[in-house]
This record gives structure tokens, C-alpha cells and sequence, in this order.
């Protein structure tokens, strides 16, 4: 598995070190993770020549890369990243451009992000950046609330439990297959939902329920005869509140959403925001697959033609 790590030099950022290392070490080897600092403003090489004359200007610039390099091999010889092959890069640009660019580059099967805390403004500012490249990301992304729950490390007995919240949608069912490799990966297990909206019990909302029921157990049938530990449930209500119970009362590890590309307001990304801003577990949002001309393939890749196990 690979890893794609950005960071920006705080200690924020870094806590998405140790989540991915749980997660990473639960998967088969060889494993890379590649550490990414992007260098953004008054230290971009355009701002370096309008302020200084060369040969300067270039001396500055290579003066900041190395500085950034120096934290990035810092971090390499951490607790978290023993035993792991890690490259460190340092590239100019817009952070969610250089994250997207590398993904594609590297092969990048995951991008493992801190999402914003709930207070301070480096929190916030770390958090808006994060969210960028997780919208932008050609690859899956974890966000990580840095106050919230890590993934449990290898002694634990349970398997490793995603939960992959579906609403009858192509979109909503385009987590499974991420889901279904991951849990492949990890020896773990999946637990599916479906949220019936309803504001009164009528013939039709119970209509509904048997109807999600039925999908549910379509998708539970398909994964266990893959070999996959799978649970099912239907629950009515507010959808994004009824994740986050679900999530906290069956003790998952993390939810599994596919997203759209570019959020538009509609109801699906709306209850992503309302759940990523609820919940203290990992989420990880995955784009459903597209066309493109980029050559090559990811195994968790959402920007590629991603093959199912299914």
C-alpha cells in the first residue's frame, strides 16, 4: 500500500502519522509512504525574484527547500514511521495542486489528512487546507480529527470495521468497492447502512424499509461470498445523524463516503459536511470512478477505472 502524506510543519498535521501507520501495518507488504510539503506563499520562487536579485532569490528559495526537507527527514526518524520505506518531497505550489500532482505521479493508493479541530486558527487554517485537497484528491482520502479515535493497533481481537452508508444511489454504491478492498487488505469487515428519511410511519415509509432491506441484502450477499465479514441495517431518520449513531453504538473504526468531485450543495454533500463535522472517527471520502486519460492505475485510485473485487 501507499501512502501520501502531506504535511505542513505543525504538530496538527502530524497526527495523521500514527492513524495511517495502524492502518498501514494491518495491510499486506511492501509498504511506502511519501511524506509531501508544498512551498506556498512569500516563499514561492516568484515572490523570491521580485523581491531579491538573483543569484539571491535562488539561494533563498533553496535555502527554504532544504529547511523543509531537513523537518521532513525529521518526522522519517519519528516513533510512528519505523520499519517503513519513506521518501520525503518538497514542491512549490498550491498545496492541493502539488498533493494532486504527486498522487498521480507516485501511485498513491491513499492520501492521509488532519481535518480542521474545533478550535484555534491554525486548526482552522490546517483544516481548510485539508479539505481542499481531500475535494481535489485524483485518490481516496482519510481525514483525521485530531481529537477524535485512532484506528486500534494489532492486538486487538475484533477486525478492523468500515461502515459504508448507502442511500439507493450510483454514487452512494461507488464506496463499496473501496470498502471491499480495504477490508481485503486489512482482514476486516463491513458493516452497511441504509438511512430511511421519514417524518411519520406511513404504508409507504415501511414500503421503503423493505425496500432498502432488500438492497442491503443484495450487497451483504456479494461480500460475504468474497469472503468478507458482513453486517446489515436499515434505520430511519435524519441520514447524517443516524451514521453517527450507527457508527458510535456498533464501535466501527471508520465511515466509507463517496463524494462528488466538485461539491454542489446537493443533499449527499451536505450530509458529508454534516457528518464530518459531527463525528470524531476517521472518514474516508472516495470520488467515484471516471473517465481519464492519465495513464497507469491505482488500486484504491477513484480517478481511474478501479476494478471490484465483487
Amino acid at each position: 500500500m501507499r501512502l501520501l502524506i502531506p504535511l505542513d510543519g505543525s504538530l496538527l498535521s502530524e497526527q495523521a502519522l500514527e492513524p495511517a501507520m495502524h492502518l498501514l501495518r494491518r495491510a499486506p507488504a511492501p509498504h511506502t509512504v511519501l511524506l509531501v510539503r508544498a512551498l506556498t506563499g512569500s516563499l514561492g520562487a516568484q515572490d523570491c525574484l521580485a523581491e531579491f536579485p538573483n543569484p539571491h532569490a535562488a539561494l533563498l528559495l533553496d535555502e527554504a527547500v532544504e529547511a523543509m526537507l531537513d523537518y521532513l527527514r525529521e518526522v522519517t526518524h519519528g516513533p510512528f514511521l519505523r520499519g517503513i520505506t519513506v521518501q520525503s518531497v518538497v514542491r512549490q505550489g498550491d498545496p492541493a495542486q502539488v498533493v494532486r500532482e504527486l498522487a498521480d505521479e507516485c501511485q498513491a493508493d491513499l492520501l492521509v489528512l488532519t481535518s480542521h479541530g474545533r478550535t484555534g486558527m491554525v486548526r482552522q487554517t490546517w483544516g481548510q487546507v485539508a479539505t481542499h485537497i481531500a475535494r481535489a484528491s485524483p485518490v481516496p482520502t482519510l481525514l483525521v480529527r485530531p481529537e477524535g479515535q485512532r484506528f486500534p493497533d494489532m492486538g486487538r481481537s475484533e477486525p478492523l470495521t468500515l461502515l459504508v452508508p448507502l442511500d439507493g444511489t450510483a454514487l452512494a454504491e461507488s464506496a463499496i468497492p473501496l470498502a471491499a478492498h480495504i477490508a481485503k487488505d486489512v482482514r476486516g469487515a463491513i458493516r452497511l447502512l441504509r438511512v430511511v428519511p421519514t417524518t411519520n410511519m406511513s404504508d409507504a415509509v415501511w414500503q421503503r424499509e423493505r425496500d432498502a432491506f432488500d438492497e442491503l441484502t443484495a450487497w451483504h450477499d456479494r461480500l460475504e461470498a468474497h469472503g468478507i465479514p458482513t453486517a446489515r441495517g436499515v434505520a430511519w431518520g435524519d441520514t447524517a445523524a443516524q451514521i453517527v449513531h450507527t457508527a458510535r453504538h456498533h464501535r466501527v473504526d471508520t465511515v466509507v463516503i463517496a463524494t462528488s468531485v466538485h461539491p454542489s450543495g446537493t443533499r449527499g454533500d451536505r450530509v458529508t459536511e454534516a457528518i464530518l463535522h459531527t463525528t470524531r472517527l476517521p472518514v474516508l471520502l472516495t470520488h467515484p470512478p471516471r473517465r481519464s486519460s492519465m495513464p497507469g492505475g491505482h488500486q484504491y485510485g477513484s480517478t481511474r477505472d478501479m476494478p471490484c473485487p465483487l
